[in-house]
């Protein structure tokens, strides 16, 4: 039976470790001991698509200011430069070991569940309450969670490779798990227990998904001495960002060239494209302009770089 114990264990040893190879055997030894939901949302955590926020850092420091003296945790901030860490160390909670006497460690899903299905103004008393049972580390986890920032050095695209590494079936490749990414969600059950060859693959037919780009590469000269021009089509390689479109009746789709949805990034462009009408799966480079000229990649990096930009 794994609990939020194991999850918080399973961050500090991440953020801890330095070595690819390292981060990729813990992850798979914890998705192999894991049960269901609870490794699928760790999964959605560390990857970036648990799109919840259970609250925000001014909840988090509203409660230590009612709870400790607001003076030294001013000066604890200020010194350690960051909010989960100050919140693990001082918070004044019980006795860890009194307080789980009452009531067992939950396990990641409870933690979910409860957040998500909590009134707003009753947050702060829930989140309060874990704090005073948890331990130092796993208060770091919880705030960590809630406020979407866990930063453990594990990214989308390694969370990817290392569900590649971790399916029983070794043809089983990275671009796989790419193709069906968007088009299974968190806890991500049929994805998993696909990769464990427990069940057939998912069936993602009918939704938006990406699909593995043929990505540019260096030319050699002796490459160009064997090439017949008459058979290949050439591109000027413009300051932008490589995306695909995909548009069905299902909907429309931009992903980066590493698979990462960024439709929400650019509205404007989804507004003109579903006018259009036209289906299909579109590879090309993204471009920002200005009135008469094709703009700088740092504008078009600012716009990468907003939460919520509106269609204008």
């Amino acid at each position: 039976m794994s609990n939020f114990a194991d999850f918080s264990t399973l961050l500090d040893s991440l953020y801890y470790t330095s070595s690819t190879k390292a981060k990729t055997r813990l992850l798979c030894e914890y998705l192999a001991r894991t049960p269901d939901p609870d490794r699928g949302w760790a999964i959605a955590a560390l990857s970036g698509t648990l799109q919840l926020e259970f609250f925000t850092r001014s909840t988090v420091k509203n409660l230590m200011l009612a709870h400790c003296d607001p003076v030294l945790f001013s000066l604890s901030y200020d010194y350690v430069g960051e909010m989960s860490e100050t919140v693990a160390h001082m918070w004044p909670g019980r006795d860890t070991i009194e307080a789980n006497i009452d009531q067992p460690m939950p396990t990641l899903n409870d933690i979910i569940i409860e957040f998500s299905t909590t009134p707003k103004k009753a947050i702060p008393t829930c989140l309060a309450g874990y704090l005073d049972r948890f331990t130092p580390s796993q208060r770091w986890a919880l705030v960590k969670l809630g406020t979407r920032g866990l930063r453990v050095g594990v990214s989308a695209r390694l969370v990817k490779n290392i569900l590649a590494e971790f399916a029983s079936n070794p043809t089983i490749q990275v671009s796989d798990i790419e193709t069906l990414w968007h088009g299974v969600a968190p806890p991500y059950i049929e994805l998993l227990t696909w990769l464990e060859g427990k069940s057939p693959k998912p069936d993602v037919t009918d939704r938006i998904v990406f699909h593995p780009v043929m990505l540019a590469h260096p030319v050699t000269d002796d490459e160009l001495d064997l090439m017949d021009f008459s058979q290949w089509q050439g591109e000027y390689k413009y300051d932008g960002i490589r995306v695909q479109m995909v548009a069905s009746s299902q909907g429309i789709g931009m992903f980066s060239r590493t698979g990462d949805d960024i439709a929400h990034s650019f509205p404007d462009v989804i507004e003109l494209w579903q006018n259009t009408g036209i289906h299909g799966v579109f590879d090309g480079e993204l471009l920002a302009f200005t009135e008469d000229d094709i703009a700088t990649f740092n504008q078009l990096q600012q716009r990468l770089n907003k939460k919520k930009p509106t269609k204008k």
